[in-house]
């Protein structure tokens, strides 16, 4: 069987173990346990937004701010120039040679 589907098949099966165990935890268990899972689970959650939020402010903050086409031209025709200068200063030394 192909590693994929082997993996695959662990996360499904993963994930239902999860749902019924958290179902059975949630609406069976005795009324403690219930409300420890509630609460972890409210702060779990709040913790993955917190996280996804200071990630993406993060990155924002790091993350230069896009080039204009217009620069990005004169970037590149700048660039163009200096090939353009090196080679004629390369060829002018084996003319010289």
């Amino acid at each position: 069987m192909n590693k994929d589907k082997i993996v695959g098949l662990a996360l499904i099966f993963t994930g239902i173990i999860i749902t019924v165990l958290y179902s059975f935890l949630l609406f069976v268990a005795e009324e403690r346990i219930q409300f420890i899972v509630v609460k972890y689970t409210i702060y779990v959650s709040i913790i993955m937004i917190s996280g996804i939020l200071i990630y993406l402010g993060f990155a924002l903050l790091t993350i230069p701010p896009p080039v204009h086409p217009e620069e990005l031209r004169n970037i590149l025709k700048d660039l163009n120039n200096m090939r353009n200068n090196e080679d004629i200063l390369n060829n002018k030394k084996k003319e010289e040679q």
